[in-house]
């Protein structure tokens, strides 16, 4: 058990490596819509709606940054309720990431 764990830290390690660093201007404008149209209902920190911490990587119903751009680009719906609108206007799938 415990050499497939250390197993699996490296290799987690070289994948966040590997991911490209936002640049300050990409940063700003995630902020600024953030601002605009996530804070009201998530607030400033992302940790307003019990079980979501959006800062932290705590979802209710996403696993992947694909289940990400679906619900913020399509709404989130439970039990046919929708609980999160879909960000309005649309927005092309690049500009959620």
């Amino acid at each position: 058990m415990w050499v497939v764990r250390i197993s699996i830290l490296p290799l987690a390690a070289v994948a966040l490596l590997g991911q490209p660093r936002p640049s300050a201007a990409d940063v700003e404008t995630g902020a600024r819509l953030y601002r605009t149209n996530c804070a009201g209902c998530h607030g400033a920190n992302g940790d307003q709606v019990a079980d979501v911490d959006l800062g932290h990587g705590v979802f209710r119903r996403a696993a992947s940054d694909a289940d990400l751009t679906r619900i913020i680009t399509t709404g989130n719906l439970r039990y046919r309720t929708l609980v999160m609108t879909a960000w309005a206007p649309p927005v092309d799938p690049p500009t959620v990431r």
